[in-house]
Parts: structure tokens; sequence; C-alpha cells
């Protein structure tokens, strides 16, 4: 079930173009409502209304609390497993490099695959062709075990 719902974060991170958040908690203390644009290299940018476009290391993030959360048990577990590829920098740049690669978009392509991923549909993936076909790239493997 894990790697389903690594299979879906790795969807859902790579579809989004932006993650938009409420507040972004720093270790100081100092709350900073924006829009995160892209993290790379364990930095994020960000634009808020009141600071423009910065740029903030992850070391200096607690918690990235994000909008519209949904309290449902699905919910609760892709946020938890996003909270973990997020923390780790490693992982994370490598689920971002994935972005443009040719195998991934024709993934994203297909309506059924991507609204399996959208609605976090684990059956669905799991029984994917597609899907586990990519769970057994070495690359995709590597994030695996990054996230164990």
């Amino acid at each position: 079930m894990r790697q389903c719902l690594l299979a879906a974060s790795l969807g859902v991170m790579v579809i989004a173009q932006t993650v938009h958040a409420d507040v972004i908690t720093l270790i100081d203390g100092t709350r900073i409502h924006a829009e995160v644009l892209s993290l790379h290299n364990g930095v994020y940018t960000v634009r808020s209304d009141t600071l423009g476009t910065v740029e903030l290391a992850r070391s200096k993030i607690v918690t990235i609390d994000q909008k519209n959360a949904k309290p449902n048990e699905t919910d609760h577990t892709y946020e938890a497993l996003k909270a973990d590829v997020m923390a780790n920098p490693a992982a994370m740049n490598s689920i971002m490099a994935l972005q443009n690669d040719p195998e991934v978009r024709a993934l994203l392509s297909n309506p059924e695959t991507l609204k399996a991923i959208q609605s976090l549909d684990l059956n669905a993936l799991s029984n994917n062709p597609q899907i586990l076909q990519f769970m057994q790239r070495p690359e995709v493997r590597e994030i695996n075990e990054l996230m164990r």
C-alpha cells in the first residue's frame, strides 16, 4: 500500500505547478502567509503578498499548513506521506527531477490514471500496469528506499 501511496504522491507532486499554503512556520516562530512556488536543492521559493517572492531553506521551516485541508482518512494518509516526502530533501529532489520525464507525462496524460492519482484510488493504482511498471524504475525504487 505504501508503494501505491508513493505513486500517488509522485503523481500529485509532479502535477502540482504550485502548492498553496496558508502558513509557513519558521524555526524562529515567524509565520508567513504564502504560496509555495517550487522546491529545488532544499530551498523553497515562495510568494507572499507582503514579502514578494523569497527563498527559504527547508532547514528553516518547521511546518507548511496548506489551504483546503479535508478532514478525512485518505487526506490524512496522503498528508502524512506528503509531509514525509517533503521532510526528505533527497526524495523531494528526486521526485521533482521526474517532473518532465516522458513516462511520467504519458502516465499523467491518461485521464483514468490522473483521476486515480487525484482521488488517491489505491485500488486502481495498484492494478494499473503502467503504474506498476513505473514503480519498478530504478529512480522510483530509489525514492521508495529513501522513504523507508
